[in-house]
């Protein structure tokens, strides 16, 4: 006779509270750690003392497969963690602000990570160790001083979205796609948020970012966060396009007029017999909460440019057809533009939003 039949035990998330002020119960802690083999997440919040990293790292974690740890930061002069008992481990969020890497994971298995690290060094090195990421997102700074020399460049085959939010520094970035290729990577984002401008040049030359770029061929979304605060210029967007050729994806925020201007908009213009640039770009969006500095008609036209329908012509442009614009933020655009903008998408169909940032609080 068949007995009742038993489910799996249920699986546990964790999530330890580190933060100022909160008060670690090692009663409540050693009773979670008893059912360490049903955890299937881990999350520390807060500053990490070393006695319990140490202990966490002794324990079997046969099921987490998430591990989440933005401000893994301890003291790191008693010792390396290594964590070498997360099997099922793929997903990680991690938190570095050491000169030296002494969080040891099982880098190798990993498919998606977020990293904090303020060494790009460190940065490179963990990425070297993380062949079969698909996902990426990486924060760190630039070099403030000498640049890394004799570094094999370390291919990320299965990287496919890649998020770089860089941190402020004085120092060049660009060095961090010296070292890397991305062959199946297609959405990337660059994110200048945090940088600060004053006084250096976060972004000298776009060399080894196209460099990177010839590497990592199949890129079809780019997106570029805060422009405002890089030292790109429209030359600069324009080599980006130019090494892209599959892009179908768009996304410009707070861009400035140096590196969004006429010139960039009219070499997105598409004319009849001309090789077209981004040929397949189909989906563009243009977001600033400052007025930009453009001519309206040239970006109209560009539009414009990139729109038809079906009963126009027999033979289509060589260029994708929009299937969404979007442009606003706190730019105002002239009744002028906004009236062909709408007349084009009452009778065409252009499919084009205008948006407007709203703040709560006042």
């Amino acid at each position: 006779m068949v007995g009742p039949l038993r489910s799996a035990p249920l699986s546990i998330p964790i999530s330890i509270n580190l933060e100022r002020r909160a008060i670690l119960n090692h009663r409540v802690l050693d009773e979670a750690l008893t059912a360490a083999l049903r955890w299937c997440s881990l999350t520390l919040k807060g500053r990490a003392p070393f006695p319990l990293v140490r202990r966490l790292a002794g324990c079997r974690l046969d099921s987490v497969k998430e591990f989440i740890a933005p401000s893994f930061t301890f003291d790191f002069d008693s010792g390396t963690a290594a964590f070498t008992n997360l099997p099922r481990l793929r997903k990680l969020t991690l938190g570095i602000d050491t000169d030296t890497l002494t969080v040891l994971m099982p880098w190798a298995q990993l498919t998606d990570l977020t990293l904090f690290c303020d060494s790009p060094l460190i940065a490179l090195d963990v990425l070297a160790q993380c062949p079969n990421l698909t996902r990426g997102a990486v924060s760190t700074a630039g070099w403030d001083g000498l640049l890394p020399t004799n570094r094999d460049i370390v291919a990320l085959s299965h990287l496919q979205r890649l998020s770089l939010p860089f941190l402020a520094s004085a120092g060049d970035v660009t060095p961090l796609f010296d070292y890397r290729s991305a062959p199946a990577l297609e959405e990337l984002c660059l994110d200048f948020e945090d940088m600060i401008v004053d006084d250096h040049e976060c972004w000298p030359n776009s060399s080894r970012f196209t460099a990177f770029l010839l590497r990592s061929p199949h890129i079809t979304r780019l997106e570029l966060t805060d422009l405002r605060h890089s030292t790109l210029s429209s030359d600069d967007i324009l080599a980006f396009l130019q090494h892209t050729v599959y892009l179908t994806h768009l996304k410009l925020t707070e861009p400035s007029s140096d590196c969004f201007d006429d010139v960039l908009i009219s070499a997105l213009t598409y004319h009849d017999g001309k090789i077209p640039l981004v040929p397949y770009l189909q989906y563009f969006v243009l977001e600033s909460t400052y007025i930009m500095n453009f001519t309206e008609d040239i970006l109209a036209e560009m539009i414009a440019s990139r729109w038809w329908i079906d009963a126009e012509s027999t033979t289509p442009p060589s260029v994708a057809r929009w299937t969404n614009v979007e442009l606003g933020g706190d730019h105002e655009f002239s009744e002028h533009f906004m009236d062909i903008m709408m007349d084009v998408r009452e009778r065409e169909g252009l499919p084009i939003i205008f948006f407007v940032f709203e703040f709560e609080g006042g």
